[in-house]
């Protein structure tokens, strides 16, 4: 007898007494008893799992938010008389008079010199003298159109009222004449014109960044008296799905093809109409609907953003009072009506100003600014009101009398800018003003406020004669002069005391060498000491005795061993809080560009940084979150101890693609857990507990939450939409119970991308468009703010080590360690599941060695796959114990009858299990090896080739059921 024969007998007789056992296993599992409780045992888990995350979610993320939706400003004088209400919306501005409606659109057809001084400092020094030598001095001219929609023969005594009040404020301080400075403008969700034809009001509204104006046509009036003029669009027309275009030299304005509608019984009933365009004049053909109630007609307006230019907004600088108020500080690009005889701002950017409170309700917006672009650097609030630094090239930006510097310097070979200073009202009106400059190009990049409101600017500067003078203010040392007084040329940081009153310098000091250096951040811990980080390109900086690090690079010289020139370090300095030198001044860095972008301090007098790194010697210190370099460039966070002799610690943090940390934030932790926001392309950005699991467009933003006590990360997400965000800067605080603000730029939602994320959102529409950077046109940016709830509250994560090995054969087993690390003291009990999805099937299973930890813990996690020998053979005890069954029926058959019909009942219940075993199994089992059943290699019963995941859920016995889970992926081949 051959032994393929034996096998496939062995087969047979194993696959019948299989069949068997597996009915009567079939049978009982089915009995109603027994499916009732395994039902209702499923039902709980996968309800109290829903619920769970859910509430997770909802603890960790606030509020969300991007920038403001339409509403109407009354004109109080910000704009031309004639002008009833303002309005800004998704491309153009809106004035309404008692007659027209009148849109102002542009295409800006230049980059701003002033967001170039701002992006300086991501660039750094050695970008910077790359860029001056190639900066065109050229700019290009602005594509500017004014579309008039009159109401033609309308009522020209029609009344206009305001509707709808908003929460909100508006102060505008344009120019420097405070006679045309407007505070407190209030704000309107609607504006209505009444009886402006007979029987017929107007009402215009905002939804989002959408203008919509609804002709409300009373009973028994005429819809025919309704007609729209047009001056100043190239041409009127309709296209084929009803929308009427007006074709502008700046890019199309669209309005949608109108709905009208009656109301009845709470219904809404909809009504046929369209425009009927003539040359310029435009009216409405209505369809048939019952004349003996209202009718409303109601057309949208957009602005194209394939075509045209629009507003841009950035999101730059944010602080948090001690109530929760969220300060943001931003810039954005908007324009006036022409015959306005005073200039404005002309189309260039502002600085606003936003106040949010803790609810997300809008408190007021300042702008101001001059007739060219005005950008701020920093933001800063304390009990008696609210500062910002940043840079200006308007020689009319709005100083105050009796300020530090009230003339407009500029004008040098490197750029037309100036820095500024500014305290405004907690209420957001102007308190003091001044310039900060020289006669070449400086910028302001960051503020700091001490307990006796006196003000701290840094940024960078190209004036020998900072401040006015030669020789600077009470300078520190080796700050006197520009590059140390070698006549280089080069940039260098600098540092600037402004007094509470803005009415004098106590300290004008260059911070550098004597090549190119720029200050980023500064920062001042609980005994008024400054801190300022920065980077540089100088050998020579003065740096102190006994600090971490006395040399720039590697090598001293700034790794200057290439044809790019010397590289990037970063460097901090602590000055003392008398002003009579510095504590400390020290290099940081590796062998490559090492930037410090800002720096945060704690009451100790720990200096924090973040910035971005490209050397993969990066000095990391402690117990560092992420040990080495993953990309080309990652973010970094470090904190030195107060005397700058030593990191106590320090990390990267990012991917495998470019990472760069771009503002920092401290807790009242002790010691202090470090908040980082910044910028990222990797896919692989490590993330903990995240709102956002995944990168969603080539950048987006990242908050991460750091604690070098515990460890580890308490909290890591992505941030954004289908486009970039983040691309000029960014900026992240906190407030007393440690809740977390963002805010930064984003072009997500521009039309071909997917949009940015919002809750509870104050708007929800990208109001973008296209801008011109580097003669490219590309999507303009919205600022948004985000608000998270607290990363101190216990908590945990899980992870799981990749499974060993990664890919197996069908039979073969991987093994997986399962880590719960608690957070922030978390003590409970968590509970542990696995399960695996995705592949084929049947698919492979999973245990875990142990069902819980309390708090901190491990488990061992086996994914089980099923091969050949699993599948045609059992060990022979357990082979004849499938006979067991059978004796079983024999028995039951026996209770019945005498012995000789008990021994017939016996055969004939064997053999009709044998033979209903073969109806069913003998299909399945023959064919041995061969055939193309499930499993791997086509064998009956095994384990499906397939890539499969494998989840394991921690859930907490906290009151919250906090649910965390994490996964890993095998593939079986």
């Amino acid at each position: 007898m051959s032994n393929s024969s034996a096998l496939r007998r062995r087969t047979y007789a194993f696959c019948i007494m299989l069949g068997i056992a597996a009915v009567a296993v079939a049978l009982l599992v089915a009995s109603p008893g027994n499916r009732g409780a395994a039902d209702e045992a499923s039902s709980r888990s996968m309800t109290s799992k829903s619920g769970n995350i859910a509430s997770a979610a909802r603890g960790r993320v606030q509020a969300n938010f991007a920038a403001l939706p339409l509403a109407f400003e009354q004109n109080v004088g910000q704009s031309d008389p004639v002008v009833r209400y303002v309005a800004r919306g998704n491309g153009y501005k809106l004035f309404l008079t008692s007659s027209e409606a009148i849109f102002r659109l542009h295409k800006r057809g230049e980059d701003s010199e002033v967001r170039d001084m701002i992006m300086n400092r991501r660039i750094g020094p050695s970008g910077v003298r790359s860029m001056l030598r190639r900066r065109a001095q050229q700019k290009s001219k602005e594509l500017l159109a004014t579309v008039r929609m009159s109401m033609l023969g309308a009522n020209p005594a029609a009344q206009v009222n305001a509707g709808a009040p908003q929460s909100g404020k508006v102060n505008y301080f344009i120019g420097n004449d405070p006679s045309r400075w407007r505070s407190d403008v209030p704000l309107f969700g609607q504006v209505s014109y009444r009886n402006l034809y007979p029987g017929i009001d107007l009402a215009f509204r905002g939804n989002g960044k959408q203008l919509e104006f609804d002709y409300l046509v009373n009973p028994g009036a005429n819809t025919g008296s309704i007609a729209l003029g047009f001056q100043g669009a190239e041409q009127v027309a309709t296209n084929a799905a009803g929308d009427l275009i007006l074709t502008t030299a700046a890019g199309p304005v669209e309005m949608h093809r109108p709905i009208a509608y009656q109301e009845k019984d709470g219904m809404r009933q909809t009504v046929d109409v369209r425009f009927v365009a003539s040359a310029n004049r435009v009216t409405f053909a209505v369809g048939l609907y019952d004349r003996s109630r209202q009718l409303v007609i109601d057309p949208t307006v957009t602005y194209s953003t394939y075509f045209g230019g629009d507003t841009a907004d950035y999101g730059l600088a944010i602080a948090v009072d001690a109530s929760g108020n969220e300060l943001i500080a931003g810039a954005t690009d908007s324009d006036t009506i022409p015959g306005w005889k005073t200039a404005t701002n002309g189309a260039s950017f502002d600085v606003f100003v936003t106040k949010v409170n803790s609810a997300g309700v809008l408190q007021f917006t300042t702008e101001f600014g001059g007739s060219d672009d005005d950008f701020p650097g920093g933001i800063a609030v304390d009990s008696t009101g609210i500062y910002v630094s940043g840079t200006t090239d308007s020689s009319d930006f709005p100083v105050t009398p009796g300020a530090a510097q009230t003339t407009f310097v500029g004008g040098g070979p490197n750029g037309n800018n100036d820095a500024f200073a500014a305290k405004l009202t907690l209420t957001g009106s102007i308190t003091w003003a001044t310039f900060i400059n020289g006669s070449d190009s400086t910028s302001g990049l960051a503020v700091a406020v001490d307990t006796s409101q006196n003000v701290y600017v840094v940024g960078e500067t190209f004036a020998p004669d900072l401040g006015g003078v030669t020789g600077g203010v009470n300078p520190l040392p080796h700050g006197n002069a520009l590059n140390l007084g070698s006549g280089s040329g080069d940039d260098d940081g600098y540092i600037v005391k402004v007094n509470s009153t803005g009415s004098a310098f106590d300290l004008v000091s260059y911070i550098g060498g004597s090549s190119g250096d720029l200050a980023t951040g500064v920062a001042l811990d609980g005994s008024g000491n400054i801190y300022v980080s920065g980077e540089t390109v100088s050998i020579d900086l003065p740096v102190t005795a006994g600090v971490v690090q006395s040399k720039c690079g590697s090598d001293g010289t700034c790794n200057n061993t290439t044809a790019n020139g010397p590289l990037d370090d970063a460097f901090v300095f602590a000055i003392a809080a008398d002003l009579a030198g510095y504590n400390y001044g020290t290099y940081y860095g590796g062998s490559n560009v090492d930037d410090a972008l800002a720096i945060a301090a704690d009451s100790a007098g720990d200096a924090f940084i973040t910035g971005l790194s490209q050397s993969s010697d990066f000095p990391t210190a402690g117990t560092p979150y992420q040990s080495t370099l993953a990309g080309a460039e990652n973010a970094f966070a470090v904190e030195l101890n107060p005397t700058g002799s030593a990191a106590i610690y320090g990390t990267y943090l990012g991917g495998s693609g470019t990472d760069l940390g771009v503002a920092i934030a401290l807790d009242r932790s002790t010691p202090a857990n470090i908040y980082v926001t910044g910028q990222t392309s990797s896919s692989d950005f490590p993330t903990v507990n995240p709102t956002q699991a995944a990168l969603s467009g080539t950048t987006d933003a990242f908050v991460s939450v750091l604690s070098p006590i515990q460890k580890t990360a308490l909290f890591s997400t992505y941030l954004g939409g289908g486009g970039d965000e983040d691309q000029l800067a960014g900026a992240i605080g906190l407030d007393s119970t440690e809740k977390i603000y963002v805010t930064g730029d984003t072009d997500s939602g521009n039309g071909s991308t997917a949009a940015f994320p919002t809750k509870a959102a104050l708007d929800t529409t990208y109001g973008g468009g296209t801008c011109v950077s580097k003669a490219t046109n590309v999507p303009c940016t919205d600022a948004f703010i985000v608000a998270y709830g607290p990363a101190t509250v216990p908590d945990f994560v899980i992870t799981a080590s990749a499974l060993s090995p990664a890919s197996v054969n069908p039979g073969s087993n991987a093994t997986s360690t399962v880590t719960v690390t608690a957070l922030n003291a978390y003590s409970n009990t968590i509970n542990l599941t696995c399960s695996v999805s995705g592949g084929g099937s049947p698919a492979p299973t999973c245990a875990l060695s142990s069902a819980s930890t309390t708090g901190s813990g491990t488990s061992s996690l086996t994914v089980t796959t099923t091969g050949t020998s699993g599948a045609l053979f059992m060990p022979h005890k357990v082979f004849y114990g499938l006979w067991l069954p059978v004796a079983g029926m024999s028995l039951i058959g026996m209770r019945f009858g005498s012995a000789r019909s008990r021994r017939k009942q016996f055969l004939g219940f064997l053999i009709l299990g044998i033979v209903m075993a073969a109806l069913f199994l003998l299909p399945a089992c023959g064919g041995g090896s061969s055939g193309s059943g499930g499993g791997g290699g086509g064998c009956t019963g095994c384990t499906a080739a397939g890539s499969y995941t494998v989840t394991v859920t921690g859930t907490g016995t906290d009151t919250a059921n906090t649910t965390r889970s994490t996964t890993t992926t095998l593939t079986v081949n």
